[in-house]
Parts: C-alpha cells; sequence; structure tokens
C-alpha cells in the first residue's frame, strides 16, 4: 500500500464539490439563498446541541442573568440566539456561557462540554 500513489491522494467529497462549483455558475441570490440555508439549518444543528448541553446542565449558559431553562417556554430559541450568535461572531449580549463567577462554580471544567 505504499506504493500506491492513489491511497494518499485527497479525495473531496463529490457533493461538496458539485456544489462549490455550481456556486461559479449559479447567480448570486441562487448562491446567498443556498448559503443561508446551509446556515440556518447548521444553526439548527447546533441549537440542538446546546439545548441538550443546557439540559443537562442548566449553569453552564446564562439567559438574561439566570441559569439557562429558567423559562421552559423559551429553551429552544435561547439556544438557537447562542447558536447564531456563536457562528456570526457577533459577541454574546443576552445570552452566554456561564463562568465561573456567575454562578459561584467551584469546578472550572464544569462547562466545558458547552465551550
Amino acid at each position: 500500500n505504499l506504493n500506491n500513489v492513489d491511497t494518499h491522494l485527497y479525495k473531496p467529497s463529490k457533493p461538496l464539490a458539485a456544489y462549490i462549483n455550481w456556486t461559479f455558475y449559479a447567480s448570486f441570490s441562487a448562491v446567498f439563498f443556498s448559503f443561508l440555508g446551509i446556515f440556518f439549518v447548521v444553526c439548527l444543528l447546533f441549537a440542538g446541541f446546546f439545548a441538550l448541553a443546557g439540559h443537562f446542565n442548566p449553569d453552564c449558559m446564562v439567559v438574561s442573568g439566570s441559569p439557562y431553562g429558567t423559562n421552559p417556554e423559551s429553551r429552544f430559541s435561547d439556544a438557537f440566539a447562542m447558536s447564531w450568535t456563536t457562528f456570526t461572531t457577533v459577541g454574546y449580549g443576552n445570552v452566554y456561557t456561564a463562568t465561573g463567577n456567575d454562578f459561584e462554580q467551584s469546578d472550572a471544567e464544569e462547562c466545558s462540554g458547552v465551550v
């Protein structure tokens, strides 16, 4: 296998390569809305991860000064806000990951899964 050069070549994903190739020929609006759709789906996926992490350890996310899940009606929207804020690098405002000083946590590694 060491003598076979083809085993060491980078082989990109065919759907990804086709999508990238399509972006060079498509209109700006088609590319923009496809990127927007992909961004929205990825934000939804990570919002699910944040919601799951917040469910198991609500002290690791702060929402309006309270632990995550204090308002059960806004759990997923809070997780989605955390997700898109993280992806856009806008900066954290009302929803952010907790630090050890927020709720006087003694174990700093407790929230490493959320961060």
